[in-house]
């Protein structure tokens, strides 16, 4: 067991995909101590869609449309980083040796910032704060790759583990994408069954929590500098160093607005959208919304008992559970789908280059109806039977494409 000394020294440490299978076994061991306080952040290539412009600067937009606006970014844009820091519950930092310990910074190759679409502005200040695109897109981590890690290594349906974020709306969406490897669910409240089903209740934003308290304002650098909190490593808009600034924050707001009571922190677990309505992200599913999201959380746990048992890579189950696809050099790793069998597979869509013969020849036990090659058609259908089931309260808000 790590033991926890006085840490002299934090680093941040660089993940990328050679040393990830390394450092999820180091950090799931360190979470199978007891340093179950994580803080995270991410870094994204900025926001497409944005709200008009309002001329009342006072003006709230509404948390349906705010979520309307994440899901439309969130499901056309890709990770860059996502940095974790780790802590016990009295703040200890693991010692892994010589009083150092590190923050982790994971390096996606998703985002390539020749075909992606990105805000140009946030694009440069990411640049200008160290962040390399062309070493993220040769040797970065595939989040789906990541997203199997979180699973077996139990950063997901894990109780025991706190959440320390700071406007964490976005974070929780790129995790949720990458997680399921769908789009947001285009429900609100669907979204946030999903995000107390994945982490649980015990999560923490300090941007909601703040404005409880007068004098603290603003964002994660300006919350710090009220709370006299200096950035130890690395620069803003660096994944790992905001997750170390984010976990600092915390612990001195804990200690000067909570006097470490943690009956009356508890009151803001679980909560993190505006003030005026603040669904609690356990709330309960709109049954007639049931259906889509139990399809989410079914192929969630198919993904797992699959990945687990180590008899399926490279399996991508659409939305709805109807759709399995494959690609050519996935096709002979897809053995042992058998399991699956006890599940109606509607149709199974192929890409062009692939036969659908040789995908029957493949898997003779597969039960399959209506097998046929993808086309632009049929992906045009798929994205119509999803958008064609979208909610009435969502479109209040007209976003504006930049």
């Amino acid at each position: 067991m790590a033991i926890a000394t006085a840490i002299t020294q934090v680093v941040i440490r660089e993940v990328w995909r050679e040393n990830l299978l390394e450092e999820f076994q180091l950090i799931g061991k360190l979470i199978h101590d007891r340093y179950r306080y994580i803080s995270f952040d991410t870094e994204f290539p900025g926001c497409v869609f944005r709200p008009p412009t309002i001329p009342n600067r006072h003006y709230k937009i509404h948390p349906i449309d705010q979520y309307r606006l994440i899901k439309q970014n969130v499901d056309i844009l890709n990770l860059i980083q996502l940095g974790l820091t780790l802590t016990d519950s009295d703040g200890n930092f693991p010692d892994l040796g010589g009083q150092t310990s590190v923050v982790w910074q994971f390096n996606f190759c998703d985002f390539d910032i020749n075909r992606h679409r990105c805000a140009l502005d946030s694009i440069d200040l990411l640049k200008k704060q160290g962040i390399d695109f062309e070493r993220n897109l040769t040797h970065g981590i595939n989040s789906a790759h990541f997203a199997n890690l979180m699973y077996h290594y139990r950063l997901v349906f894990n109780r025991d583990i706190t959440w320390i974020t700071f406007h964490s709306a976005y974070d929780f969406g790129y995790l949720v994408k990458i997680l399921t490897g769908c789009f947001l669910p285009h429900f609100l409240p669907d979204f946030l069954y999903l995000v107390s089903h994945f982490f649980g209740q015990n999560v923490y934003d300090m941007k909601y929590m703040m404005g409880f308290f007068p004098g603290l304002y603003g964002g994660l650098e300006s919350l710090a500098s009220t709370l006299q909190i200096v950035r130890e490593v690395g620069l803003s808009h660096q994944a790992g160093s905001d997750s170390l600034l984010t976990w600092r924050t915390f612990q001195k707001m804990r200690l000067t607005c909570f006097d470490s009571d943690q009956k009356e922190l508890r009151k803001y677990a679980g909560v993190w959208l505006e003030r005026e309505e603040r669904p609690k992200m356990f709330e309960r599913l709109d049954l007639r919304r049931l259906g889509s999201t139990i399809s989410l959380l079914l192929r969630c746990v198919i993904q797992i008992s699959l990945f687990l048992c180590g008899r399926v890579k490279g399996l991508k189950l659409c939305t709805n559970l109807r759709w399995l696809s494959v690609t050519e050099n996935k096709l002979e790793s897809l053995k042992g789908i058998e399991p699956l069998t006890q599940f109606t597979i509607w149709d199974i869509i192929a890409d062009r280059e692939i036969s659908v013969k040789k995908i029957k020849n493949t898997f003779p036990n597969l039960h399959v109806f209506n097998a046929k090659p993808m086309n632009q058609r049929t992906k045009n259908d798929l994205d119509s039977s999803v958008a064609a089931d979208k909610d009435p309260e969502t479109q209040t808000c007209q976003p504006q494409e930049l």
